[in-house]
């Protein structure tokens, strides 16, 4: 067959034609999708943003690869074009994975709350490990294109690592449960919990160990493996937020609703007294000649009951007084709940 005849030339211009076109046609689609994307992420998903590049480029590699099959190309340069759309697809897509990965620990650090404790320990950590597996893993899928054998090169790595997690099998378990710790959202910084008996605020969570101050200008510091598998009583959960209640005894000769508006008029007095959630007064019970009062306020922590307790007896006994009311008997020894 003469290669030069008329209609082997138009096969051929065919073929380009239509190679090109295919070319020309994923131009367009990768160029609309980056827009999209980007549209996508100003308007609800930040992270489409960044990953819009790496999209943009696989959806171009995939045109590209369409074209080496439509073109009538030398099979050999055919297949070295191939061999490196293999390679830079590979790239890319782990360069995805890898941004999107790092886009999730970014957004775990920022939920969490631990901004300034992650970008010094976990997010390097991560970044760092998440890179050497891409890497690693990039490096094996590219090698066993070219039928090399693997096996011993992933062998080789197992073995390394297990080597490397038993000599450090307790600083990464503490690592890991850090992470754990961090991403749970079960402790936070200046949440109050008790701990073994010990009451202390959350200072840090660190990269292997939490810092818990106890109030008495002395730090406990505890691995994060142990706050993992250990049962803790968090204060500041669902919320911070405590409840204030005393009871007092009158005499049934005065009315309860005089009582009522003494106790509900000295909650509003009490500085600590949150306004803004519930309050109660009840008569709790009758005996023997008097009325038993039961009072209660919100407090924003454990650490302000006492004080709000005590300001609210003095102005009690006060306010009391100046309504001529006495308390028949002393009162029940305050509790919090």
């Amino acid at each position: 067959m003469n290669p030069w005849d008329n209609s082997s030339l138009s096969t051929q211009f065919s073929e380009w034609l239509h190679a090109f076109g295919v070319v020309a046609a994923m131009l367009i689609i990768t160029a609309f999708s980056r827009e999209f994307l980007q549209w996508l992420g100003k308007k609800r998903w930040k992270f489409l943003t960044q990953l819009a590049p790496s999209i943009s480029n696989l959806i171009y590699l995939i045109g590209f690869k369409l074209f080496i099959e439509v073109a009538p190309l030398n099979p050999k340069i055919a297949a070295w074009l191939e061999s490196v759309v293999y390679i830079l697809g590979v790239l890319i897509l782990l360069g995805l994975i890898r941004r999107a990965a790092l886009i999730g620990v970014e957004w775990g650090a920022y939920r969490s709350n631990q901004s300034a404790t992650l970008q010094q320990g976990f997010i390097p950590l991560m970044r760092n490990v998440i890179t050497l597996f891409m890497f690693a893993t990039g490096g094996i899928m590219i090698l066993k294109h070219f039928n090399y054998d693997v096996m011993s090169l992933v062998t080789a790595l197992g073995v390394g690592s297990l080597a490397v997690g038993l000599a450090a099998k307790d600083t990464l378990s503490n690592m890991i449960s850090g992470f754990t710790l961090i991403i749970d959202r079960n402790l936070r910084p200046d949440d109050r919990i008790e701990l073994s008996g010990s009451i202390g605020t959350v200072e840090e969570i660190g990269l292997r160990s939490t810092r818990i101050g106890l109030g008495n200008g002395k730090t406990l510091i505890v691995p994060n493996t142990e706050l993992v598998n250990t049962k803790i009583m968090n204060l500041s959960l669902p919320s911070a937020e405590v409840t204030c209640s005393t009871k007092i005894q009158v005499s049934c000769a005065v009315p309860f609703v005089d009582v009522k508006a003494v106790c509900l008029t000295t909650i509003d007095e009490i500085e600590k007294a949150r306004k803004d959630m519930g309050r109660w007064v009840h008569l709790s019970a009758l005996n023997d000649g008097h009325q038993v009062i039961s009072i209660g306020f919100w407090v924003s922590n454990t650490d302000e009951t006492g004080p709000a307790l005590s300001d609210f007896h003095e102005k009690l006994l006060s306010n009391l007084a100046r309504e001529k009311i006495s308390l028949f008997g002393s009162a029940a020894p305050a509790t919090t709940a």
